[in-house]
């Protein structure tokens, strides 16, 4: 599979595969990636269907042929810019949360999830939701249906 794409990618063409979960399709199309754009100085894009997959390639996937693909002579772990980016909804809305802070009444609630994002907006080099957990035991949720009857949503992120 890897030789496929390999090839595939040498030869500026476009090829779908399909195979069973397990089979090494990631690492299949990791290794000819990273070879391809460290030996031609280029950029290559690998887009996801799932934030899952996408959080399962940087964790568990990639690190494992960019270990074994450096050398001595040329670290490729070092050498290589790998970034993220996801859909806007994954990322703190600034405007959002400024106007929300102009609201005239705030519950308790809604005022300790503001403190909490006031302080992580001031500290996150991403803005990448992610970073920040929110359980229903410390506010009334984000956009979920709240489970005190009348209780306001809160949509800042």
């Amino acid at each position: 599979m890897a030789i496929q794409i390999s090839g595939a990618m040498d030869n500026n063409e476009c090829m779908f595969i399909e195979a069973g979960t397990g089979t090494g399709k990631s690492l299949a199309y990791l290794v000819p990636a990273l070879l391809s754009a460290s030996q031609k100085d280029m950029t290559t894009i690998i887009s996801t269907n799932t934030l899952n997959l996408q959080e399962q390639l940087l964790d568990n996937d990639l690190p494992v042929p960019l270990k074994c693909m450096e050398t001595k002579s040329q670290p490729l772990i070092n050498s290589t810019k790998i970034t993220v980016l996801k859909g806007r909804s994954n990322y703190l809305c600034k405007r959002r949360l400024e106007n929300y802070l102009d609201r005239p009444t705030l519950t308790f609630e809604e005022s300790m999830l503001l403190g909490k994002l006031l302080v992580w907006s001031e500290y996150t080099t991403t803005g990448d939701k992610s970073e920040i957990s929110f359980t229903r035991s410390n506010h009334n949720g984000i956009g979920e249906s709240s489970p005190q009857k009348g209780a306001r949503k809160l949509r800042i992120l």
